[in-house]
Formats: C-alpha cells, sequence, structure tokens
C-alpha cells in the first residue's frame, strides 16, 4: 500500500467514527417487561438463536451431534434435538433457520449448496421421516435468508452486483438494491466494506410479501415490499438512526472492514407476525473476545416502519427473541444458570 492511500484509510477510519449522527425514535410507549424462566433440564450446548413457528419453539445451537433443539410451547416442554451435524446429505455444520416457519421449518448451512426442511410433527410423534432437501442453493457468502414463495428465496449477504439476491433451483437468478441507494456519508466505500457495515437479519411473515431487514452494526430499519413475479423490491421505508462506526483494514492490499473500539452491535435478531416486527437491541460496544452479544431492549415496529414501543426487560439480557400468539419468548445466557428460555408476555397479543 501506498502513503497516499494509507492516508485516504486514516481518513476514512476518522470520518465514520467523528462525524457520525444520530436520530432518536419517537417511541409511542415504553413498557417494562419482567419474563418467566423455563428451567431448560437439557443441556442447549452452545446456543445460539431462537426461532417461533407453529406449535414449537427452535433454537440454533451446537451440541455436538446436532444444531436444532425443538420445544413444544405446553407446560411439559417437551424437547427434542435434530439436525444431525456433518457433511453428508441432510447434515449440517452450522445451522440458521429460514423465515418464516410453519409446522415445516427450513435451515441452512452457511457455505453449503442444501436448505433442509423440517417436519416438526413427523419430528415429535414419531409419524414417519422428518427430514428431506427442500432446495439447492449457490454457495456464495449469505448473511441473511428469508423464504419468499414455494420455491423462491431472497437472501443478503457479500454479493458484488446487489445488496439483496432472489434464489431459485439453487441458483441466484437475479440481484438487485444497491448502496448508492442508501443516504449514508461514506456510501462511496467499496462494496465488499458496505456489505458488512450494512448488513443485518431479515424476517418476513407467513401472510404477507413484506420483510424487515434490522442493521447488525448501524441502527438502521429497512421495509420491502416483494414482487415474486418481477423479482424486485419495493422500498416501503428506510430510516437509519445512526451508522455503524468502524475501521477499513489493508488485507493483502484491499480494503476490508474492521470493529474499532467504538463499532456497536445494533440488532442482533428481528422477528414478528403479521402486524408487527421486534429487533432486539443492543447498543453496547462490541467485546473484542465475544463473538456474540446480548441486548435488553426490543424494538416494535409496525409494517409501515413506524416505531410502535421500546420494551424493557427487567431481568435478563438476552441473545435472541421469539414471538407467538401473544407470548415473546427470550434465549438467554447467566453464568450461574447457563442457557435457558424466558417467556413474556406481550402487550402487543
Amino acid at each position: 500500500m501506498n502513503k497516499c492511500t494509507v492516508i485516504i484509510f486514516a481518513i476514512i477510519t476518522c470520518f465514520t467514527s467523528c462525524e457520525k449522527q444520530t436520530l432518536e425514535k419517537p417511541w409511542r410507549e415504553i413498557i417494562e417487561l419482567t419474563g418467566k424462566r423455563w428451567h431448560v433440564e437439557k443441556s442447549l450446548g452452545r446456543a445460539f438463536s431462537i426461532n417461533s413457528s407453529d406449535y414449537y419453539l427452535i433454537v440454533t445451537n451446537d451440541i455436538g451431534k446436532t444444531h436444532l433443539t425443538g420445544f413444544t410451547y405446553d407446560s411439559e416442554h417437551r424437547v427434542v434435538n435434530f439436525a444431525q451435524h456433518g457433511t453428508g446429505p441432510l447434515e449440517f455444520k452450522s445451522a440458521k433457520v429460514i423465515p418464516p416457519s410453519t409446522s415445516i421449518i427450513e435451515a441452512y448451512s452457511i457455505m453449503s449448496s442444501q436448505i433442509i426442511g423440517f417436519k416438526l410433527d413427523s419430528l415429535f410423534y414419531h409419524t414417519g421421516p422428518h427430514a428431506y432437501k427442500a432446495a439447492g442453493i449457490p454457495i456464495v457468502p449469505i448473511i441473511s435468508m428469508c423464504k419468499i414463495s414455494d420455491d423462491l428465496y431472497l437472501a443478503t449477504g457479500l454479493f458484488k452486483d446487489g445488496r439483496f439476491a432472489f434464489i431459485k433451483d439453487g441458483k441466484v437468478t437475479s440481484h438487485t438494491g444497491s448502496f448508492d441507494d442508501l443516504n449514508v456519508q461514506h456510501k462511496s466505500l467499496p462494496a465488499n466494506v458496505l456489505s458488512i457495515a450494512f448488513q443485518g437479519n431479515m424476517f418476513k411473515p407467513k401472510h404477507h410479501n413484506r420483510f424487515a431487514l434490522a442493521g447488525r452494526y448501524g441502527d438502521f430499519i429497512e421495509i420491502y415490499e416483494v414482487d415474486t413475479t418481477h423479482q424486485s423490491l419495493k422500498e416501503i421505508k428506510s430510516t437509519l438512526y445512526e451508522e455503524p462506526v468502524f475501521a477499513i483494514r489493508d488485507i493483502h492490499g484491499s480494503p476490508n472492514f474492521s470493529p474499532n473500539r467504538e463499532t456497536k452491535w445494533a440488532y442482533i435478531t428481528v422477528t414478528g407476525d403479521e402486524s408487527y416486527f421486534y429487533a432486539l437491541y443492543s447498543g453496547k460496544i462490541q467485546a473484542l473476545d465475544k463473538n456474540f452479544s446480548s441486548g435488553s431492549e426490543i424494538h416494535v415496529y409496525d409494517w409501515s416502519g413506524l416505531p410502535i414501543a421500546c420494551l424493557k426487560l427487567t431481568d435478563y439480557h438476552a441473545k435472541s427473541v421469539a414471538v407467538f400468539e401473544g407470548k415473546l419468548y427470550t434465549l438467554v445466557e447467566d453464568e450461574d444458570f447457563g442457557y435457558d428460555i424466558v417467556e413474556y408476555d406481550s402487550p402487543f397479543s
């Protein structure tokens, strides 16, 4: 790297750190919630996220031999471990659940070429084979994915041709979305840097074609409506509350995203239903010795993008949140008891 490039990168790093601006969220309500622990008896291994489906709650984790653990919502909390570890057919190295979920869930493994479906009724009640290959996916660096229709998926990731990729029959069929559309200070940075800085998790409800994208490093919310016929997106609302703060690091002559001492976790996970989506917010500075963070605020938005309420968890910090039929479920980690599930009554039931 020559001297001029070093100076430019230094200026960019200072720019993203020193010139940040924030926009306040005009909450209609701020509501405190206290929950009830499930006291899960079986080990969840190393747990990452929690996901809701019809009649079942699903935790993504690493127990050694499996990567998903399912629970029934009833008081018995029946438990089943599934999603076998491995590199063969119907096996995972790690698992990420694809929303929306019903009595069938789908999951994919990062840098794998398959989406695997699980028939949860068959799994829990032993009524037949439960795992099957639902679809193929290209081996591309996917960050988040949701299912749009029976055979069409939408993904965000490290794509050079757009922010979003439509995937069908195991191939990327089109890209859409541009970083030029972002109303941010440093959108002239390379796409590989912006793809990481402005990454987020997606959630789509079952019964309409809108999805939400909640920023992981930057505090932003985006809502889009999907046109499945033309494989295009219509922006409903995009609000940037606080830009991500980061540094630029040179790796073999190429600029790359790098967290610095001011880089925050913004939204850790996002979930929802047909009326609202719920984004778990951290706001914490990233710790260099931790890969994941937690939050004690759940930000609630309607599907037009209006901020509805800030739910403050008074008892535990959550790693992930799920919603089902008037209840909120969080995955928590505590030094005293390890991982557990905490259940809250939703004020929006």
